[in-house]
């Protein structure tokens, strides 16, 4: 029996008597493992008549023998001439699963906000077989579970990214730390493969300066979050000195009128068009701000 893997034991109850049986319980027990002990109910057992198979599972981590035992009438309820036949026990070895040997690796070995992903492959697989390759951190929390299969070389190659869907169908970015892979055939679960080192790590790092664009008045930024905020905060600028502009003109005319209408009217207009087109540019500022900062994090000044 391997070690960790639950084996069951069976045993039956069997009245070998001339008389019927009472009631009574058959008991299994054994140490140091998963289950130490179970008790079944016997019903009234008829003269040379099996009652019924006892089934007894358990398991064992540490290799070595261990011995298993069932014992009929374990309270000595039943009337018998000698209890010699009550107990049986058998003797069981458990040996170490060994895992195959992990010819997994990836590719980079990390994922950063710059490589966002890597690349894993299996190799010396068995070609069309399927296998199940699940993702977890060092802690054993497992982020997923993909079922692939092997091509006509016995190999298997795919993308892991930076993400994972939830439990509850979020997409979610990995949290950092190491990650390993254990991978094993669907048809044979036990045969496990499990790399005992670091198959890759997450470490998001900084986003890197942005790129500039040389011209003839000087390097310019060359990204398009730097290029909006550039050309957001110049067109702000000159859309703030144009209606500075207007206002100064709509004054003079208004104050060197003379008294003439036409220039009354002319001069208020253009001020009071000024002083809107400000307005306009003070609350766009205010709904930039909002939009561009609070939510796709440009810089507005």
């Amino acid at each position: 029996v391997w070690a960790g893997v639950n084996a069951p034991f069976t045993a039956v109850t069997k009245n070998v008597g001339v008389l019927s049986a009472a009631a009574s319980t058959t008991r299994a027990w054994t140490s140091g493992s998963s289950n130490n002990s179970d008790e079944f109910s016997v019903a009234n057992i008829a003269p040379g008549t099996i009652y019924k198979i006892h089934s007894f599972t358990t398991s064992w981590n540490t290799p070595g023998n261990h011995t298993v035992t069932f014992k009929a009438d374990n309270q000595s309820v039943v009337a018998e001439n000698s209890e010699s036949n009550n107990t049986a026990s058998i003797t069981v070895v458990i040996s170490v699963l060994e895992p195959e040997v992990c010819k997994i690796s990836a590719n980079p070995t990390k994922i950063t906000s710059v490589d966002r992903k890597t690349t894993i492959t299996a190799t010396d697989l068995d070609p069309g077989k399927q296998y199940r390759f699940v993702l977890s951190n060092t802690g054993g929390v497992v982020y997923s579970n993909e079922i692939k299969t092997a091509d006509a070389d016995g190999e298997i190659s795919y993308v892991q990214s930076f993400q994972y869907i939830s439990g509850s169908g979020d997409v979610t970015a990995l949290p950092l730390g190491d990650y390993k892979i254990v991978y094993f055939p669907l048809d044979d679960p036990d045969n496990k493969c499990v790399a005992d080192v670091t198959l890759f790590s997450v470490t998001y790092v900084d986003r890197p300066p942005p790129a500039t664009i040389p011209t003839p008045f000087g390097p310019v930024c060359g990204t398009a979050v730097c290029l909006a905020e550039a050309f957001l905060n110049t067109g702000l600028g000159v859309v703030g000195g144009v209606a500075f502009l207007l206002m100064a003109l709509g004054s003079y005319r208004l104050i060197f009128a003379g008294g003439n209408p036409d220039s009354v009217k002319s001069g208020r207009e253009i001020f009071t068009a000024a002083v809107l087109g400000l307005v306009v540019v003070v609350f766009a500022v205010f709904i930039l701000n909002l939009i561009g900062i609070g939510i796709l994090g440009i810089n507005i000044v």
